[in-house]
């Protein structure tokens, strides 16, 4: 064969091994139809849930709560920052300098880099589509795409929900974390975006556009989710560098199961105490949202120097109304840092100002409010919470149970 035949020939096998692997592609992520269908149903379900009591719920002045005072700052700095987000915002462009190339933990810790972080994920310009991971119903996916914004940041988006897994529980989890000083979640807000324009995105970056399974997924989440081409979805930042984790079991029920022929305090004693407040303050992140699951599931840590934290990712299972019927290992184990119960103790204490902060936060970064039987179900754990460490207190002492600053604390301070 001449010189150019053999050129065509490559050419014509190069493309066929292409779209070969984009047509096995298309049959992974092909959803059969009656899970797209009650993806459909239950995500039209979505606006009495969270936003058809909005203007029946009574609305409180954040400014009477002292609970957090810099929290009315925060929010204002986030609107004012979203309402005029132009490279033109004076602002904006000191935040930008300020915050861009600080570590996700900074950015949570510190609360003008948060509102800057919220800005992003709320207005920045989406240039591409990344991971995108279509309806696949064995392994529960509901067509949650990454997103790459112009700054070179990335953001998680979710358009799409089930009646237990819906995107708007992403920000009530965020929020949550955030005020009641958790600092182990990224933030989230919602966002509306066309599937047009996503679409267009993917075209102009695509080598393989209409073969490009983004394209695909897009359809679906057009012709699943969207409200005549609209969509609303909760976009969460993208958290660099996490890794899969596992710490001990979250409830007895596991504990039993995964060490049957030991208890938490035994297991808990062979762990150095830093390492135990991490896993206990991220324990009862979860335990407030109810999303107690088996060890290693949706279970995530990240690394700073040496030191190792658990972050709360994935938190759309998100669940304030449900019974919690099973018992938490961290009451059993009677071990706790220091700034995590005062923290929540705080919130006890003061409950009618921490409920006009969520409520006004949630309002602020998702557009919706909750109904006074949410505050109730939090705050009935949060009282289950209290009690446990009292009563572990009152049967041995504080110092047995409190592990103090200087060996952890939520700031990312930590010495071994």
């Amino acid at each position: 064969l001449s010189t150019p035949k053999l050129l065509l020939a490559l050419l014509c096998l190069i493309f066929s091994i292409n779209v070969l692997i984009y047509l096995h592609s298309f049959m992974y992520l092909s959803p059969t139809m009656p899970w797209l269908h009650k993806v459909n149903y239950e995500n039209s379900l979505r606006y009495d849930t969270y936003y058809k009591s909005r203007s029946n719920v009574i609305r409180r002045n954040l400014k009477s709560s002292s609970l957090h005072p810099s929290l009315r700052d925060t929010l204002d700095l986030y609107e004012r920052l979203i309402q005029s987000y132009t490279p033109e915002n004076a602002e904006l462009g000191y935040l930008t300098t300020k915050c861009r190339d600080r570590s996700e933990f900074e950015l949570i810790n510190d609360e003008e880099c948060r509102a800057w972080w919220m800005a992003v994920l709320a207005k920045e310009e989406i240039v591409d589509v990344g991971i995108s991971l279509g309806f696949l119903r064995s392994e529960h996916k509901l067509g949650a795409v990454q997103v790459i914004f112009k700054n070179g940041m990335k953001g998680w988006y979710k358009p799409c929900g089930l009646h237990s897994e819906y995107p708007e529980n992403e920000v009530i989890a965020g929020v949550i974390d955030f005020l009641m000083g958790f600092n182990r979640a990224p933030p989230s807000v919602m966002r509306n975006i066309t599937s047009d324009y996503l679409v267009s995105v993917v075209k102009k970056n695509s080598h393989f556009y209409p073969l490009d399974s983004r394209y695909y997924v897009l359809d679906q989440i057009f012709a699943t989710c969207s409200d005549n081409g609209m969509l609303n979805g909760a976009i969460t930042a993208w958290w660099n560098g996490i890794e899969d984790g596992i710490s001990l079991p979250k409830t007895l029920k596991y504990m039993e199961q995964y060490f049957p022929d030991s208890t938490i305090q035994e297991e808990r004693r062979k762990l150095p105490n830093h390492e135990n407040a991490e896993q206990i303050h991220s324990h009862i992140l979860v335990y407030l949202l109810n999303i107690l699951r088996v060890p290693g599931k949706n279970e995530f840590v990240s690394y700073q120097g040496n030191q190792k934290y658990y972050l709360g990712i994935d938190l759309d299972r998100t669940n304030l109304l449900s019974d919690i019927k099973e018992i938490p290992t961290f009451c059993e184990g009677c071990l706790i840092g220091n700034q995590t119960l005062a923290n929540l103790k705080k919130i006890y204490h003061n409950y009618d100002d921490f409920s006009i902060e969520i409520m006004h936060t949630w309002d602020v970064l998702g557009g919706f409010t909750l109904q006074q039987k949410h505050l109730d179900g939090l705050y009935k754990r949060l009282r289950y919470i209290v009690n446990c460490f009292d009563t572990c207190m009152a049967q041995t002492s504080p110092s047995s149970v409190i592990i103090p600053d200087e060996v952890w604390n939520v700031k990312n301070k930590f010495t071994t």
